[in-house]
């Protein structure tokens, strides 16, 4: 349930959310799907944030693809 809203908050409350999953291990296809949409977000900070958090994550191959088209769009701003 909390990364289903985190395009809607703050880039803090996304930073914070993001270290907890990673605290306690708790990756899913769920998870992935709802911090993938973040690679689409208007906040570049965001969807930074997002990158580096799913790029250290065992993914699905399209979300490996998105990620790829993140890093190939932005890699002057990596």
């Amino acid at each position: 349930a909390l990364t289903g809203t985190l395009d809607k908050v703050s880039y803090y409350a996304v930073h914070l959310s993001l270290r907890i999953i990673e605290n306690k291990e708790s990756f899913s296809e769920k998870i992935e799907g709802n911090i993938s949409r973040l690679l689409d977000t208007k906040d570049f900070f965001v969807a930074r944030r997002a990158y580096n958090f799913l790029k250290l994550q065992k993914l699905s191959s399209e979300t490996t693809q998105k990620l790829a088209g993140f890093a190939k769009k932005h890699e002057d701003r990596l």
